[in-house]
């Protein structure tokens, strides 16, 4: 069994706990060499993990690449744009995307999704109870929707990419 230390060892950079300076928490170069995970490690289950810390926010879902983004708008706009006069694009599409799925669907910024918006859908987080986690099912009505092949993976959260005190 690894203890803590050696799991926070095998992370990535982006991924380790780390105490900023000033001038470092304005540097973002250590998020931006973010690479997506297939799996997420024990250390960062919030759920699981031993450590006396909480760990950054890392979001299970699939890029959004432009192109993606203004076919989902279309499919759900139409040549019907009076909608957007109520309700955010972001709003619609989250409504739109989540249709099907058991729990709302969420468009969040991340690191490592490597698309000209850095925008993704968000279908779990690491803070996620395992029973929310989504089936096959409605993984594939999310690619149909989509229109995309794309696996989903690990990114790591915009807003909290930092370990926070317990």
């Amino acid at each position: 069994m690894l203890t803590v230390e050696d799991q926070l060892d095998q992370l990535q950079p982006a991924l380790k706990p780390h105490s900023f300076t000033e001038e470092e928490d304005m540097d973002m170069t250590r998020y931006e060499m973010m690479e997506p995970m297939t799996a997420l490690p024990a250390i960062l289950n919030n759920n699981v993990s031993d450590s006396s810390e909480k760990p950054p926010l890392l979001d299970y879902g699939i890029p959004l690449r432009g192109d993606v983004l203004k076919r989902a708008l279309q499919n759900l706009l139409g040549d019907d744009d009076s909608k957007m006069k109520f309700v955010s694009v972001t709003g619609l599409l989250e409504n739109y995307l989540s249709d099907g799925f058991r729990y709302p669907l969420r468009i969040r910024e991340a690191f490592g999704t490597y698309t000209e918006s850095e925008l993704m859908v968000r279908i779990v987080d690491n803070y996620t109870p395992p029973d929310r986690y989504p089936t096959k099912a409605e993984m594939d009505g999310l690619k149909q929707k989509l229109g995309v092949d794309l696996e989903a993976k690990w990114y790591l959260d915009k807003d909290m990419p930092n370990w926070r005190p317990n």
